[in-house]
């Protein structure tokens, strides 16, 4: 068994598809940066509509039961 040094990560090829796995995160984390700055009124619409969602479902797991009143105005 190879003890993890530091010549073995020169000797190991990478593929593209592994670099490309490492670059993503922060090429993500750029845009989300940008859509924060551009449009911070839709992520927040965005966001909360996921916490409805995301409470419904899990209510809907636990069998649980919400009796929604009509919005009105």
């Amino acid at each position: 068994m190879r003890s993890f040094e530091f010549d073995y990560l020169l000797e190991t090829p990478v593929n593209d598809s592994q670099a490309m796995a490492v670059r993503a995160p922060g090429e993500f984390r750029g845009r989300h940066g940008l859509y924060t700055e551009q449009s911070p009124e839709i992520l927040e619409t965005l966001r909360r509509v996921a916490m409805v969602q995301s409470t419904d479902s899990s209510n809907r797991i636990e069998g649980i039961t919400v009796v929604r009143a009509a919005l009105t105005g």
